[in-house]
């Protein structure tokens, strides 16, 4: 198995939330943690969907802070 692939990390305030990705059957499982803690996964049966999951997510963080 491969380790997750750590696509952006995002910090404010001393706070950090970070997206990685990894391969699993059938696409990938795309994770998301604040400050070292799951807040949300997802599995997406193609890149484009953890991409397209990866901008939405980064988006709302960059507007709340």
């Amino acid at each position: 198995m491969r380790e997750p692939i750590v696509r952006w990390t995002l910090w404010h305030d001393g706070r950090s939330i970070t997206y990685t990705e990894e391969a699993a059957a059938g696409g990938r499982d795309v994770h998301v943690t604040y400050d070292s803690l799951p807040l949300a996964t997802q599995h997406c049966n193609r890149e484009e969907d953890a991409a397209r999951w990866s901008d939405r997510i980064r988006r709302r963080w960059e507007a709340s802070g």
